[in-house]
């Protein structure tokens, strides 16, 4: 049974993938931070100019 014209769904699809994909993006970029100050933590002495 196929949606007539002018009537919307009753579940917001198109809002639940972009926020889908926003959380993922946002877990992945914040995973790459967490990795790199590890290996700033680890080996400091390779990143510091004194």
């Amino acid at each position: 049974m196929g949606q007539q014209p002018g009537m919307q769904s009753t579940t917001p699809h198109t809002a639940y993938i972009l926020s889908l994909i926003g959380s993922i993006l946002m877990l992945i970029s914040s995973i790459i931070v967490l990795v790199g100050a590890g290996i700033l933590m680890t080996f400091p002495h390779l990143f510091c100019v004194s």
